[in-house]
């Protein structure tokens, strides 16, 4: 959950100052501290995934009836289709244009005016359909991919707020006035901060607000971010891929195991850590056999 309008204007954006750091420019360091490989700085736009082209049934996914999908999930597969594979794009005449009555006076009545269709309206045919389904498939786990960094990203920064690693004031959305005095770190012991993140506001008068926005920026202190990325493990920020990354890693320590290797990077979810194990273990078939310690011989 992001201002699209907020996070695409860089520019438009509060300047660092006094040793402060305005949290949308910490968000964005902490993620590529974390993403060396994959941040593209862009995360923030990303669209949510399409929803209901698919329904499940006893833990399988089946293509749900296209009469079943709304409007803009439907003008958003053509859109995907045409980027992505413009070759396979067929469209036919809907056969499901609206029909319009004409005005009928008593005369019209009594001749049987015949029916007046609307404007016909062009739709994917139905391998068309198909295809662009292929391919939303595939951006759904792109958009997801970048969601869960974001949200990796916003983690961060929590938790370091909150366990009182990185100080944060607030500033006047005016401006002009001096940074507030550190900002009690508990404010952010709270589940979920992202509406904290769709502008970098919040109000101190309700710091447990789930509500968007807020009478103040977020600015964090530039000495503790600098620690902080600092402190990420030299693998994450190398700009080494991932996968290479745990293939080398396995290779010079052959007694890792999976969990072992995880916790070097903090940053990744869980879907993110998978993603990148199966690329290694494709590179290096060891990593198949490191899912568990080997017991101990007795």
């Amino acid at each position: 959950m992001s201002d699209s309008k907020f996070w695409a204007n860089e520019d438009d954006w509060f300047d660092d100052a006094y040793g402060y750091v305005f949290l949308a420019r910490a968000l964005k360091a902490a993620g590529k501290a974390l993403h060396p490989a994959e941040w593209t700085g862009t995360e923030p736009l990303t669209r949510e995934p399409l929803s209901d082209l698919w329904f499940v049934v006893g833990g399988r996914k089946f293509l749900q009836p296209r009469s079943s999908v709304s409007g803009p999930s439907v003008a958003e597969v053509r859109r995907l289709l045409l980027i992505y594979a413009p070759e396979k794009l067929e469209e036919q005449l809907s056969t499901n244009a609206p029909r319009l009555q004409p005005l009928r006076t008593a005369r019209d009545a009594s001749r049987g005016s015949a029916t007046v269709y609307g404007t016909p309206r062009m739709e994917l045919t139905d391998q068309s359909w198909i295809d662009g389904v292929e391919v939303a498939a595939r951006e759904n786990e792109r958009r997801q991919a970048a969601l869960d960094r974001y949200a990796g990203a916003q983690k961060f920064l929590k938790e370091a707020i909150r366990d009182g690693k990185l100080k944060f004031v607030l500033l006047p959305l005016r401006g002009g006035q001096p940074f507030s005095p550190p900002m009690p770190a508990e404010w952010w012991n709270v589940k979920d901060v992202s509406n904290r993140f769709y502008k970098c506001q919040m109000d101190p008068g309700k710091p447990d607000s789930p509500h968007i926005g807020g009478d103040r920026w977020i600015f964090v202190d530039g000495g503790d971010l600098e620690k902080l990325l600092a402190s990420i493990s030299p693998v994450v920020g190398s700009g080494m891929p991932i996968s290479r990354q745990i293939a080398d890693m396995k290779i010079k320590d052959p007694s890792l195991v999976r969990g072992d290797i995880a916790k070097r990077f903090p940053g990744l979810s869980e879907r993110e850590f998978d993603m990148h194990w199966k690329r290694a273990a494709e590179a290096l078939p060891d990593l198949k056999k490191a899912g568990r310690p080997r017991k101990s011989l007795q």
